[in-house]
Formats: structure tokens, sequence, C-alpha cells
């Protein structure tokens, strides 16, 4: 990560919060945050240059800023506000291409991970203990997310973790709705019901919620398929090396892009709904896949100590890049903390 004063980084918040001010209602816009240039949009390629970053939808391949900014007839974003933010500050303003969605999978089944040359680990499975990676979601619902992970609340209460978009996903889906494991599109329902909807992290602007384990239902375990127990939890920062345990892509790796996180506007349950906190991720080998449809709600945790950095909500193919809330923000809003047994 490149040295960074305080000066530029106050810079870099105000530069964030302009933006964010001029662009984030901007149909155009995806999402707004400071991080790392990408030289090569369609490789990936983290450079160390520090950028404010508009993530722009269907930007054509190959413009540049500049030409955005002055030559283009029909402007992606309004020239002279552009230009004034590029003149503002002591750093470039880079318009990196994505389209983010949540990561839910609906309809037809996605393909599932798994490693060439032995018999996959099935993450869609129904699993005894449960863990972190595994297949779960809304028994009332035709769909499947990732169960991120084990969290108890300040009264010592077994919960699971994951997105509000897999437990619930409808304004009329309230506290106390069921939650099964694997989720419906795996084959559960209300069958396999093992914990219950006991609340969310919307008024704080995150894509999160909680289950509370049904009396009698299959244990809960600290763990993560095919990587191991989470050790606690810490802040994202950029070049961290992180990897994630998904139900749908499995074991993947990646590289946090991000400096300061950002904002996005997403369309909960047909609403939109600004979402904060959050932390842009890169394949760590070029072109690799880092998540997909049905991981939502998996923990990215920092591959040199384990801790949950981030909880994955959202993503991109072309170019692949990995959407996530930082973990601190979602435990805090939550009032619940990783357990560690």
């Amino acid at each position: 990560m490149p040295d960074l004063n305080s000066t530029i980084l106050s810079d870099a918040r105000r530069a964030v919060q302009q933006a964010t001010r001029l662009y984030l209602s901007n149909p155009r816009v995806s999402l707004i945050d400071f991080g790392l240039r990408i030289r090569d949009q369609q490789q990936s390629r983290l450079t160390d240059e520090p950028c404010l970053r508009i993530h722009v939808r269907n930007k054509p391949r190959g413009e540049q800023l500049e030409i955005l900014a002055a030559e283009s007839p029909s402007l992606y974003l309004p020239d002279e506000e552009l230009r004034a933010l590029v003149q503002s500050y002591p750093f470039e303003v880079d318009l990196p291409l994505g389209d983010y969605r949540t990561h839910e999978a609906v309809g037809a089944r996605p393909t599932l991970a798994g490693a060439v040359g032995r018999v996959p680990v099935r993450h869609d499975r129904m699993v005894d203990p449960m863990l972190g990676g595994v297949s779960v979601g809304n028994a009332w619902l035709a769909g499947a997310g990732t169960l991120g992970g084990k969290v108890v609340d300040r009264r010592g209460d077994q919960m699971l973790l994951s997105n509000w978009h897999v437990l619930a996903g409808r304004w009329w889906i309230g506290n106390g709705a069921p939650i099964s494991q694997p989720g419906c599109l795996d084959g559960g329902g209300t069958d396999s019901v093992v914990a219950y909807l006991a609340q969310d992290a919307w008024r704080s602007h995150l894509d999160a919620a909680v289950a509370r384990l049904a009396v009698g239902s299959r244990q809960l375990v600290n763990d993560q398929l095919e990587i191991g127990a989470v050790t606690g939890a810490a802040r994202p920062v950029a070049r961290m090396r992180v990897t994630k345990s998904g139900r749908t892509t499995g074991v993947t790796w990646g590289i946090v892009s991000s400096i300061l996180p950002g904002r996005m506007i997403t369309y909960a349950d047909g609403f939109p709904r600004v979402v904060r906190d959050i932390w842009a991720i890169e394949p760590e080998l070029v072109r690799d896949r880092v998540s997909g449809p049905g991981d939502s709600g998996s923990m990215w945790l920092d591959a040199n100590t384990w801790r949950a950095v981030g909880l994955h909500f959202a993503g991109e193919s072309d170019p692949p890049r990995a959407l996530a809330m930082g973990m601190p923000a979602v435990l805090d809003a939550l009032a619940v903390d990783i357990a560690l047994r």
C-alpha cells in the first residue's frame, strides 16, 4: 500500500463525500470509493497509485477520463463537476468499470465450485454440524445464499450471520421468519428450518442480518468449509490478501483494493437503499473468479490471521470484483460478536 499521510487521507475523505453528493444517485454510477488505480480494466491489475474511484456501468472499453470529461458529446458524468473534482485534489479520479449485483442465487441452479482432479466439495448440501460457507436461505423463498458464520449476541445467544437479502429479502418478511439450511434452491425448506430471523442492520445502511438458532436445531460451529476456524474480526486494509468460502464458488482468494470504504445504492426488494462501508476485492490471480451468485453472506477472512474482515454481498463477473461490507461495522450494527467456540 502506498504511504499516505493524514493530509491526503483527509482530502480523500472529503473527495469521497463530494463525489457521493454529486454522483451516488446517478444511474450510471454503481459505487464510489477511494482506492488503488486499476491500470487495465480487463485484467484488474492494481497499481500503487491512490485515486478517487467512481465506478460506472457499461463504460466504453478503453475510454480515458480525459476523453470522458472533455470530448465525449454524451458524458457519463457532468463534465464541469468532474473537472472540478480532478483539479481540487492531489490525486487522480478514475472511472473503473463495474455493474454490481447482489449475490443471492435465484432461478436456475448455478454451477457449483469444485477443484479439478478430485470429488468436488459441495457447499450446497445439508450439513451437520453447520458451518460457514454452506447454503442457507429463507424457508419461504426460492433462493439461496451463504451462511457466513457463527456469532453471539450480547446475551450469549448463538446466531448465524448472513445478508438481509439472503435471510429476508422481502419487505413483508419480519423477525421470526424461518431460516433453512440448505436454502430452498438447494432442496431446503420448512422441513430443514434451523433458525429464525432475529434482526437486520438496514438502520445502519448495511445489508446484514442474523438469525437465532432454533431450539433443538443442528449444531453451528465456528468453522469455514475448506478453510478453518475464524479467529476474530478486524478492519480490512488496502493490499490485504483475503479468502472466503462461498456456496457457489467455494474457496476463492482476493486482494483488497479499497483504501477508504465506499457507498452504493442497491434496490433491495425494489426499493433503493444506500449501503455503506463497502470494500472492493480483486481476484488474487488475474481473471480468476472471485465470487458469484449464491456467495452472498460469505465471510472474507484475512489470509494471514483468519480474522473476519468483510461480509460479502455483491460483485461483478467482468471484470471480476467482489464487494464486502466491513466486518467491524456489521458486528457493531447488529450488536453481535464472532463466536470463537
